[in-house]
């Protein structure tokens, strides 16, 4: 089963060198930190590109544990267009993922 991304959306995001490096390599308590600052301030917009930078760095490390990270972080992202989506759920599930 294959992921489709819109890789236009991709390509302004370059890996390495933003804070979803930085998110990768965090404990899962850290990320749950990182996260929860990130939810407060309910701005759904920078969600949304946070985990396309995140996506575009998990997929840079083109390691095959990391496809399953991908494809749930790629169905949470949905969820971030919804009408009302919890962001904090959406991000602490993204922060407890094995990346």
């Amino acid at each position: 089963k294959r992921i489709h991304i819109e890789v236009a959306e991709l390509r302004n995001i370059s890996p390495g060198d933003n804070e979803a490096e930085r998110f990768v390599a965090m404990s899962p308590r850290d990320r749950l930190v990182f996260v929860a600052s990130m939810a407060e301030k309910k701005d759904r917009t920078a969600a949304e590109m946070f985990l396309k930078a995140l996506i575009a760095e998990l997929h840079e490390k083109k390691l095959e544990t990391r496809a399953k990270s991908i494809r749930e972080i790629v169905s949470l992202a949905k969820y971030v267009k919804d009408r009302s989506p919890s962001l904090k759920l959406i991000l602490e599930r993204v922060a407890l993922l094995d990346l």
